[in-house]
């Protein structure tokens, strides 16, 4: 190949527009799922009928290049397809709605970003190989709805991981959680039981929660959460938060309440590897 399009191919990939699918380009395994690519969305596992909104989501395709399509056979589990603030996603019910991926054999060890209807949630995840719930039901992450889900089978870049997430938020009603404020600032069990998690990143985040009970409980395999500029607004209910959860440090040195703490009891109860704690004044 010549220097002169050798060159001018450069140039081509350089001006290209940034999308996630760029984070699988070197054969990196995992799964991202785009909500508002409405030809990605099918009303049956088989991915035949297609879905708008208002209809039920069976199917929705991987756009990362890896063909590990999301799907959810059973008709009373499955998600709707929603406009919310002008953007599409999928909402859950919040009682059995979920969606499943086939992860490949070896599993999944990497960063996990979801774009919701309020914010964007940051992690890593270990996901074992067979059906995969990515977490898209309130029980697992929170807000109940999913817009974009980018899970990649390796931790992200600093510089990688920041474009994502910016990326994510300016397609999404709220790029990091700052209206959560009274009735939709119960941040109660979002990742309660999400065993997949590692690493739980809210330090993008600007909430007012008031119920954070059982906000990570059980999250066995968490071993970092950073919360450094978490700021409550009279934060009512602790209790549990954190319980049974792996992490070893926190640092809730800048979280500011508004409000009294009614209650905090057992929120690192069953924590056994935490080892240290900062709070205002060290």
């Amino acid at each position: 190949m010549s220097d002169l399009m050798s060159n001018l191919l450069k140039k081509i990939v350089v001006g290209r527009p940034w999308n996630p699918s760029r984070i699988f380009e070197d054969g990196t395994d995992g799964f991202w799922g785009d909500t508002t690519d409405s030809a990605t969305l099918f009303q049956d596992s088989a991915g035949t009928t297609p879905a708008t909104s208002g209809d039920p989501c069976g199917r929705r395709v991987d756009k990362s290049g890896n063909g590990n399509n999301q799907y959810q056979p059973t008709t009373a589990a499955k998600p709707t397809v929603q406009v919310i603030n002008g953007v599409q996603a999928l909402v859950l019910d919040g009682t059995d709605d979920s969606m499943l991926d086939d992860v490949p054999t070896g599993g999944w060890t990497g960063t996990f970003v979801q774009g919701t209807a309020l914010g964007v949630i940051v992690g890593e995840v270990d996901v074992p190989d067979g059906p995969y719930q990515i977490p898209t039901d309130p029980n697992y992450a929170g807000p109940g709805s999913d817009i974009h889900t980018v899970i990649a089978d390796r931790t992200l870049a600093e510089n990688e991981l920041d474009r994502l997430v910016d990326w994510v938020g300016q397609r999404c009603p709220v790029a990091d959680f700052s209206t959560v404020s009274t009735g939709l600032g119960d941040g109660r069990g979002w990742f309660r039981n999400r065993t997949d998690l590692t690493r739980l990143d809210c330090s993008r985040w600007r909430p007012e929660f008031e119920d954070l009970r059982e906000f990570a409980r059980g999250a066995s395999n968490v071993s970092d959460i950073s919360v450094p500029y978490l700021v409550t607004a009279s934060t009512e209910w602790l209790t549990n938060a954190f319980r049974g959860s792996n992490i070893t440090s926190i640092d809730i040195s800048n979280w500011v309440t508004s409000g009294l703490i009614f209650n905090a009891i057992s929120l690192f109860d069953g924590c056994t590897n935490l080892e240290t704690v900062t709070v205002y004044g060290g």
